[in-house]
């Protein structure tokens, strides 16, 4: 068995944005999430990377006066470092370069395999075409053909001005493919989440598919793979891009092409702008290739600030490094990891600002979870826990705890005590990695489990058991319910926390095991300014 999530690989024309973090975050937690599920990490991929061809990658190297090579090789840097820079698991992550000859390889071949049966054909084409999507706009095909001179349309994601495009180029027999797609998506053979975007694709597949193209001449796209069916053109650049996912899948394809490993993915992230792509000009590739379609595509929405798009010209744009300027302390970037993936449920559009994001901070980890710990703690040091064994006052040892989180409802409730019954199953509080939109669901559940310890040690009061005037029973309930909720703190942190915070989890585990405590998240007073 293995595990494969994936993130789209990001154009290496700017620096990392929140949108390309968000995406990179969720699919990390979702491979952790497959490992505490009991998937090894050596059979578990996160995939994701760089996308290093095209023509705004030429556009944008000759501005900064370098060569395609060198100056994408700068960008990709950027991305890679700052995903590590986020906890991203060294162990499972693969960060791809579609310059890589290994990727050269396999699309050729692929064009090759296409071409053999039948599926690849040469025509003049004439269309309005995006540079900043890489993308000829199909909607507008028709005011494209005419022979009249027509006002250039807009495209709705960058509202800049189409370009006019005539060129002879190569096309995929995409028509083809129309009631294949239509029956694997209809079937869930082909799952897309959420059904919103599911129903989007079905009803674009409502209308007669259009043939795509899948080449450019070199003349006008010089940096890219070279097209083997014909030295004047190169590979474009979205074909180029979407058989990322079948050479990264297998770190020993060989040159045959053989079946990668890895492949199909469990889960693929992608935003919903290139839903189309991997919808349907991906699967129909995979079905033309006899390969295995993704069990799961989820794309999610676009981040906003206060319900306007981010423009650079607007003032508005987030980036990661200004999240993390937002918030102090060492865990800062654990803190980005957990607030950005709850911004809002996954798979639809959020608005943040970076008020919304430090109260949040304020509410949820300083208040809330960082509170809980320290609080516990300190009433473990002081009823004097030994740290060897203080697991025995709540009836459960660390390694039973470990063992069977997965089968055993928690049920703390003593009639010794003024409690509320802590009863919740464990096995609903575990992120599932194939089920992607329920882990905002998931998430909050695990914060109203830490909201109820909360509440329930606010009620009992256990450190009036442990004034001196209490009696020995009075002092034994009170150990009994601190042990207890401690236990609880620590199992829940096992289960679902480490998955998302991952180093918060440890320092709380060994915060625990040591009865050290310390702060974990420092008010938002301590920010340096």
């Amino acid at each position: 068995m293995s595990y494969l999530v994936t993130a789209p690989i990001y154009y290496a024309n700017a620096k990392p944005h929140i949108g390309s973090l968000y995406t990179t975050i969720l699919a990390d937690i979702l491979a952790r999430a497959a490992i505490l599920a009991g998937e090894s990490p050596s059979s578990t991929r996160l995939l994701t990377g760089t996308d290093e061809h095209g023509l705004k990658i030429e556009q944008a190297a000759k501005k900064a006066g370098q060569a395609p090579a060198e100056f994408v090789a700068s960008v990709s840097k950027s991305f890679e470092q700052s995903f590590l820079q986020f906890g991203l698991d060294r162990e499972t992550l693969v960060f791809a370069h579609t310059t890589d000859p290994r990727h050269r390889q396999l699309v050729q071949t692929v064009v090759k395999s296409l071409d053999q049966a039948g599926l690849i054909y040469k025509k003049e084409y004439r269309g309005w075409y995006c540079v900043g999507c890489e993308e000829y706009k199909e909607e507008y095909q028709e005011s494209a053909a005419a022979e009249l001179n027509v006002e250039a349309p807009s495209c709705p994601l960058h509202q800049h001005p189409l370009s006019l495009v005539t060129e002879p180029i190569y096309f995929f027999r995409l028509s083809q493919f129309q009631d294949d797609l239509i029956r694997v998506i209809e079937s869930q053979r082909f799952r897309i989440e959420p059904a919103t975007r599911r129903h989007e694709v079905l009803s674009f597949l409502a209308q007669p598919l259009r043939d795509i193209p899948i080449s450019r001449q070199r003349s006008k796209v010089a940096w890219g793979i070279d097209f083997p069916l014909d030295c004047d053109h190169t590979v474009y650049v979205w074909l180029d891009a979407l058989l990322y996912y079948l050479t990264f899948s297998d770190e020993t394809l060989d040159s045959t092409g053989a079946k990668p490993s890895f492949w199909p993915a469990n889960v693929q992230l992608i935003g919903k702008d290139i839903l189309r792509f991997h919808a349907i000009i991906l699967p129909a590739v995979l079905l033309a290739l006899d390969l295995p379609l993704p069990n799961c595509l989820l794309a999610h929405g676009f981040f906003t600030v206060e319900g306007q798009k981010m423009s650079k010209s607007l003032g508005n744009v987030l980036t990661p490094d200004s999240l993390l300027e937002a918030l102090p302390g060492p865990l800062a970037t654990e803190a980005v990891r957990y607030l950005l993936v709850t911004m809002t449920q996954v798979g639809e559009d959020a608005d943040i600002t970076l008020t919304r994001f430090q109260d949040r901070y304020q509410a949820e980890l300083v208040n809330g979870l960082g509170n809980l710990t320290q609080r516990l703690i300190t009433l473990a040091v002081k009823a004097q826990f030994e740290v060897e064994n203080w697991q025995a006052l709540s009836g459960s040892t660390t390694d039973e705890a470990s063992d069977h989180t997965s089968d055993q409802t928690i049920d703390q409730t003593s009639d010794q005590t003024s409690r509320v019954a802590a009863n919740f199953d464990l096995d609903q509080l575990k992120l599932d990695p194939n089920q992607p939109l329920t882990l905002t669901h998931q998430l909050e559940a695990l914060w109203q489990q830490f909201e109820a310890i909360n509440q329930r040690l606010s009620q009992s009061a256990p450190w009036l058991g442990l004034n001196p005037e209490a009696t020995p029973a009075a002092r034994h309930q009170a150990e009994q319910v601190i042990a207890e909720e401690l236990n609880t703190l620590r199992r829940l942190v096992q289960v679902s926390l480490s998955a998302v915070m991952p180093v918060t989890a440890q320092t709380i585990e060994t915060q625990i095991a040591t009865l050290t405590p310390v702060a974990l998240f420092p008010r938002l007073s301590t920010l340096k300014r």
